[in-house]
């Protein structure tokens, strides 16, 4: 932590080659001359505030850069996702993909996943259940911050055809692709699947679909990926030939996380609300998250190994869930 407007520049100054690239970078950028740079950064001279503002913001200089000593300060990374604006959402996934893609290229890259709710990469060969997903979250978002007015909502079937615009299969897939070639650990609970099958028994009565037999393809969907991940986590193998460790929590899990682990730059996102996250490249972070992964994963069941009868039970269960959604919504 600073505490004076020479510590300030000597902190900024870690991230040029010398103080005086820093000094010609903003003379250059606050129109001023090298000497009355030279006297900030010297605190000869005392900086306003508007005019430190100026070049924190010209730099490009984040809060980690200027206070990543400080104890307890954590920076993260966030996009705000209104479903209100999907170009914003096409930017979101196609960031997304070209992540997952980097990571897929390097074969020492590994994922760590605390699942509260099915990892999103499992959606992706499911186009009906994705889109009934990025429903549910743009219906939880429509409340105004002050107010328990709900502003105006498509219906699904709407709010569909708008995703169907803006050709999104081409993402879907890289990240499916991806994901095949990465090695995870993933850690399941019983009760993955009821956020999303709460969402469909709450909409459905709210009357957000304008024909109900819209939501049978949704949960067959649903009963489809669980069966295909079940082969995949007894294999313990991915179609692209990584190994994929599954865990079954014997208790709900209480927060959803992900670390990706890249060679020199290990990351962490933090599961928000729905399909929200935020991400954080902070060392003791990610550190604690791993330990967390840890220890749960040393309570957990692997199903790649033994107690057939167990990983029976774990599926058939979900399984059951689906299809009674299908003949209670049906």
């Amino acid at each position: 932590m600073f505490n004076t407007q020479k510590e300030l520049f000597e902190r900024i100054a870690i991230h040029y080659k010398s103080k005086n690239a820093l000094c010609k970078t903003i003379a250059k950028a606050m129109n001023a001359s090298e000497k009355t740079v030279e006297k900030w950064i010297s605190a000869d001279t005392e900086l306003k505030f508007n005019r430190l503002y100026d070049i924190v913001n010209y730099l490009k200089l984040t809060p980690m850069d200027l206070f990543k000593d400080s104890q307890g300060l954590v920076y993260f990374q966030f996009m705000l996702m209104d479903m209100n604006d999907l170009d914003r959402y096409y930017s979101y996934i196609s960031m997304l993909a070209v992540t997952f893609r980097r990571l897929a290229d390097n074969k020492d890259g590994k994922i760590l996943f605390m699942a509260d709710e099915i990892p999103i990469f499992h959606f992706m060969p499911y186009k009906q259940l994705t889109y009934f997903k990025l429903y549910q979250y743009y219906c939880d978002m429509q409340k105004s911050e002050d107010s328990d007015e709900v502003k105006a909502e498509l219906y699904y079937e709407d709010f569909t055809a708008e995703l169907d615009k803006l050709d999104l299969a081409p993402q879907f897939e890289a990240i499916h692709d991806a994901y095949q070639q990465i090695t995870s650990r993933e850690i399941w609970d019983d009760t993955i699947l009821d956020g999303l099958l709460y969402g469909l028994y709450e909409l459905s009565s709210l009357c957000r679909f304008r024909d109900t037999k819209v939501i049978q393809p949704i949960l067959a969907e649903l009963k489809e990926l669980i069966e295909q991940f079940r082969i995949k986590g007894n294999r313990g193998k991915k179609s692209g030939g990584v190994r994929i460790d599954v865990f079954k929590k014997r208790t709900p899990v209480r927060q959803g996380f992900m670390v990706w682990k890249c060679p020199g730059q290990d990351f962490l996102s933090i599961k928000l609300d729905t399909i929200n996250s935020m991400l954080t490249f902070d060392p003791e972070m990610i550190r604690m998250f791993k330990s967390k992964f840890k220890a749960d994963m040393d309570r957990s069941k692997a199903f790649g190994m033994g107690d057939i009868g167990e990983r029976i039970s774990f599926y058939d269960g979900l399984i059951e869930k689906i299809e009674l959604a299908m003949q209670e919504l049906g």
